[in-house]
């Protein structure tokens, strides 16, 4: 569990806010969870199997992106930076990644601020996340072995 408390520690770990709830329909949740499986179930509900096509095409998307991002933060290239978190933390929100989408929001916050060192922080957690909310997924059902 995260123990993060500041703005400061968002550096570090910028996808761990502890005590911070996002509400999304009737369903709250720590952002600290990898996953927002009650948003999983139900696009599991509604779109059954047709959620693992889509799943999978957000797998193959995040990792682009990831590279892009690193590549980057290499190039220290703020506004494609800023621009590319925005549409990961979109991406990432869709399909219940609540990690990922937090980070994302928090590298664009870095990026569109001009604090170069905060991203470049920020991105070397990046392929460890991408990482962890894939297996989650794949261990949750929500992503093809």
């Amino acid at each position: 569990m995260c123990t993060a408390g500041t703005s400061a520690d968002l550096r570090v770990a910028p996808f761990c806010i502890p005590f911070y709830h996002f509400k999304k329909r009737t369903t709250s949740f720590l952002v600290n969870d990898l996953l927002n499986t009650s948003a999983l179930g139900e696009l599991r509900e509604i779109l059954g199997d047709d959620l693992l096509d889509i799943t999978t095409l957000f797998a193959e998307q995040v990792v682009v992106e990831a590279d892009a991002l690193q590549q980057q933060v290499i190039a220290q290239d703020l506004t494609e930076m800023a621009k590319h978190a925005h549409a990961m933390k979109g991406s990432c929100g869709n399909v219940g990644a609540n990690a990922l989408s937090v980070w994302a929001a928090a590298l664009e916050k870095s990026a569109k601020a001009g604090d170069i060192a905060a991203a470049q922080s920020a991105v070397q957690a990046l392929p460890a996340l991408v990482d962890d909310t894939l297996a989650a997924m794949r261990q949750g059902g929500y992503l093809r072995a």
